[in-house]
């Protein structure tokens, strides 16, 4: 049995070190993608008034008839498009017009399951996941 003792402190410090591997990989990935989202507001505003513009074109749309169906000024459509500068309600209009209010939304809701830090990350990914059995020992529940 000294043996066996010897084997389960094996496997025991081995998935440790696993645990602590994957909280690793998962604290540089997040980082990853927190890197490639950095842009400035006004590389943002470029970025944002060119996927619109390209959907403008994908839905078939000209500027003046996308203009008029949002009841926004040509004026003003074409400075968004030029500079990515634009009030939030002509912006809204514009959104709703191009079928893209929903993808909106779901953008901007809370998600709660995104770490906020590091530490956040590595609590999640270091905390064993308990298990009962129910109340009949029949089914296991997380």
């Amino acid at each position: 049995m000294k043996g066996f003792g010897h084997i389960l402190g094996f496997l025991q410090f081995h998935t440790q070190i696993n645990d602590i591997i994957i909280s690793i990989i998962s604290c540089l990935c997040y980082l990853i993608c927190m890197m490639i989202s950095f842009k400035t507001p006004s590389e943002s505003l470029s970025e944002i008034s060119s996927l619109l513009r390209e959907r403008r074109l994908v839905v078939n749309l000209t500027q003046e008839q996308l203009a008029e169906q949002a009841n926004v000024s040509l004026a003003v459509l074409r400075k968004f498009e030029r500079t990515g500068k634009i009030s939030l309600e002509s912006f809204i209009k514009l959104v709703f017009v191009l079928g893209l209010s929903d993808e909106l939304l779901k953008v901007l809701k809370i998600n709660s399951e995104i770490p906020v830090s590091l530490d956040d990350i590595i609590n999640e990914t270091s905390k064993p996941k308990r298990k009962r059995a129910s109340r009949s020992g029949r089914q296991v529940h997380d």
